[in-house]
């Protein structure tokens, strides 16, 4: 099983366009979301990774991405972001409870939901849960339109523990939590499905946290 250590930070973070500037300063370390898990169906690998700290009280994400093109058509929250250029976070904070899927487009634009599996069981987050994420795009500092071609973007997400609203997390510390980490865009040119913890199933599917990986926290 694939493991992250969680570097806990003693930072107060207002705007999430400083999360970039809080992980450089305590040298967070990189990962890759490189595992294409259906080479035959979806050859595509855009470069992408992430790093990740807390602060006790919060999940800092921060992803790097290049991409030979992007896409957000998607523009209200709780909707098909993945069919965008899209970076997911899933995390499963108890060992066989439910796990929340926090996926994220190049603008900024996020779905919530949790339950046990994949479909209809799945519950979106309220309203006020999803505006609680504090959330910075590079491509939304920008503005419309989207660059064509080959494009590099960042996102950086401030997650608080009441984003795991089902749960009972009061400080993230010393504790061990299970999840993965994806980039997806269905409807891209050359739709893809990478991950960070490698996934076997026949076809794409990232709702399988059987194959999530260990993220501890410090």
């Amino acid at each position: 099983m694939k493991t992250i250590s969680i570097k806990k930070i003693e930072h107060r973070i207002n705007d999430a366009r400083n999360i970039v500037a809080a992980l450089d300063t305590a040298k967070a370390e990189w990962h890759m979301i490189d595992h294409v898990g259906w080479p035959s169906s979806y050859p595509y690998l855009p470069e992408v990774k992430f790093r990740i700290a807390h602060t006790g009280r919060e999940v800092l994400l921060h992803f790097f991405v290049t991409e030979q093109e992007v896409r957000a058509e998607t523009e209200h929250d709780n909707g098909q972001v993945y069919r965008d250029s899209c970076c997911e976070f899933f995390l499963r904070p108890t060992d066989g409870g439910p796990y929340y899927n926090i996926e994220t487009n190049c603008m900024a634009t996020m779905l919530i939901e949790v339950g046990m599996k994949r479909g209809v069981s799945r519950e979106k987050a309220p309203e006020k849960i999803l505006k609680g994420v504090k959330r910075w795009s590079s491509l939304a500092d920008s503005g419309r339109p989207l660059p064509t071609g080959a494009c590099t973007w960042q996102l950086a997400l401030l997650i608080p523990a009441t984003t795991f609203y089902k749960e009972d997390i009061t400080d993230f510390s010393n504790k061990t939590m299970y999840g993965n980490f994806y980039k997806t865009g269905d409807d891209l040119k050359e739709p893809h499905y990478v991950s960070w913890s490698p996934i076997q199933t026949e076809n794409p599917d990232f709702h399988t946290p059987q194959f999530f990986g260990r993220l501890i926290f410090e």
